[in-house]
């Protein structure tokens, strides 16, 4: 709803993210509702990396990144009406 398919998310980040339609979508993500989709996993320093460089090219700002380990948030997610 709020991607607006700009695609740069999926160019840094191939791995977690795929074109739906003209959209963008994360792979493996567990809908948690209200556009919020979660995805948990232990990933090296480098992927958290990508993970965050994925979201911060976010045009829209609409992905966060958060430790869940921690409850550090890396990104912010804004949020849309």
């Amino acid at each position: 709803k709020n991607c607006i398919g700009a695609f740069a998310c999926m160019a840094v980040d191939v791995d977690r993210w795929k074109q739906v339609e003209d959209k963008v979508d994360l792979i493996d993500g567990k809908d948690e509702g209200n556009e919020i989709f979660t995805l948990e996993g232990d990933y090296t320093d480098e992927e958290v990396q990508t993970i965050v460089e994925g979201a911060e090219v976010c045009p829209v700002r609409i992905i966060g990144v958060t430790n869940l380990d921690t409850g550090e948030v890396l990104i912010e997610r804004e949020e849309k009406a």
